[in-house]
């Protein structure tokens, strides 16, 4: 077994300055020195940085259930998530996941096709009044109706402003407290921004607090996703979710799935700004299905809006790092890996590294070709995770984005704005820094 190399970094900050200034670029360059398993100090923590997709394999699927989400980012994201699926872990996460999962299944994602085009048109109608919008702050707000109405069967309007101001808040502080230089500051600490994401946090509590026990009173299967997962038992034990396991799984989806879904739209819009002759593509295949919404039954047909979309996630995925700790020691290629070691995946470098993907800082979706993809190992592209925690939502994620797109290329196509500087903001997802205006062209 070979020594596990990287930095020295500096007496007792390790590398926490470099991680701090540019994540994306220090990550890369530890890769690129170290190679494929690398340690390195973050304050007082040490970390293992990996990246190859053998390793990933390793920690995601063939050893999962040595690595454990016992680490630092992970505590910070419990006050929000509580113990939904997202934070939670062992056989609590496994009863979890079993009671969900049919929700997610293929036949009731179908039905969540007509919600997507229909929230995604009067958005569309909306930007008829408008030359130039902000791509980022308009997917977070579209992604957020979808959910609501899908989860809840809910048009928000009346509320809306009110729940996405306070989601917004708890977002902000999250991502702060992820990038923050000090180590923790507890909840309970009452500075300034603890206050107004105790405050933030109490609205959406109450606000789904209130939808659940309304629809416990009023009972009935309205086929959205509230309902299913209220009727919902697990196949071994029958049990269901009590109130305070469906507020954390809604809370979940709502504020997790939205927020990952809208910075993947909008580094797409980006992305096919940068690149008209591609844009252009796009649009004469979404042209064959005249002026209608698309179905589930189109998606198949939009083959290069999928490989756009997969394109983007791969230069850009919304999920770029994760962590986990192993609880038993552990072997990672030609490294020893010590119990208690805290592994830190990162997607980002993966899906960026030369000896998997050719030009990896380049854009080129048709990588994504069956016959240039599937050579590739397991674990070469995952931007919904992989092995039994791989993201519930995947598959609702990926019809949901490739409605917006189509349906944003049969009515509009978006021109970025001249000397905009448009540049990463990696935190707990990777959002664009100061979000990203971009021009309606009719």
């Amino acid at each position: 077994m070979s020594t596990i190399p990287g930095p020295k970094g500096l007496p007792l900050l390790g590398s926490l300055p470099d991680m701090q200034r540019d994540p994306l670029h220090f990550l890369m360059s530890l890769y690129s020195e170290y190679g494929d398993v690398v340690r390195f100090r973050f304050g007082p923590e040490v970390l293992y940085l990996i990246s190859h997709p053998r390793d990933l394999k390793r920690v995601f699927q063939e050893n999962g259930k040595n690595y454990t989400k016992q680490t630092r980012v992970w505590q910070k994201l419990a006050p929000v998530f509580g113990r939904g699926l997202l934070t939670n872990d062992g056989d609590s996460w496994l009863r979890q996941r079993r009671i969900a999962q049919p929700a997610f299944h293929h036949e009731r994602v179908a039905a969540i096709a007509a919600i997507v085009s229909g929230a995604t048109a009067a958005r569309l109608k909306q930007w008829q009044r408008h030359s130039t919008v902000d791509v980022l702050a308009e997917m977070m707000e579209l992604t957020l109706d979808i959910l609501t109405e899908a989860l809840f069967g809910l048009d928000w309007k009346t509320e809306s402003r009110r729940f996405s101001e306070a989601v917004n808040v708890v977002l902000h502080h999250i991502n702060a407290q992820t990038r923050s230089i000090l180590y923790y500051i507890p909840t309970a600490v009452p500075i300034p921004a603890n206050l107004r994401f105790v405050r933030a946090l109490h609205t959406v509590h109450e606000m789904v607090g209130r939808i659940i026990q309304d629809r416990r009173r009023s009972g009935g299967d309205r086929g959205d996703l509230l309902s299913f997962l209220m009727n919902a038992r697990d196949a071994e034990t029958g049990e269901t979710m009590s109130d305070a396991q469906l507020m954390d799984e809604i809370k979940t989806f709502l504020v997790a799935g939205h927020e990952t879904t809208a910075n993947a739209l909008a580094w797409t819009f980006f992305l096919l700004g940068k690149q008209p002759q591609t844009r252009r593509a796009l649009t004469q295949e979404v042209a064959r299905l005249s002026s209608r919404a698309p179905t589930l039954q189109d998606l198949p047909q939009l083959q290069l809006t999928g490989r756009v979309l997969r394109e983007s996630m791969r230069l850009y995925p919304p999920v770029w790092f994760l962590g986990r700790r192993a609880t038993q020691p552990d072997r990672l290629g030609e490294h020893a890996l010590p119990a208690g070691a805290i592994v830190m995946p990162s997607f980002y470098v993966t899906h960026h590294r030369s000896d998997i993907w050719s030009d990896p800082e380049g854009f080129d979706p048709d990588r994504f070709l069956p016959d240039r993809f599937s050579p590739l190992p397991a674990f070469s592209f995952v931007p919904f995770g992989g092995g039994p925690r791989q993201c519930i939502g995947n598959e609702f994620a990926l019809l949901e984005m490739q409605i917006v797109v189509a349906m944003l290329h049969q009515q509009t196509h978006l021109e970025l704005l001249p000397e905009q500087v448009v540049e990463p903001e990696p935190a707990v997802t990777l959002r664009i820094k100061n979000g990203i205006k971009m021009r309606l062209i009719h």
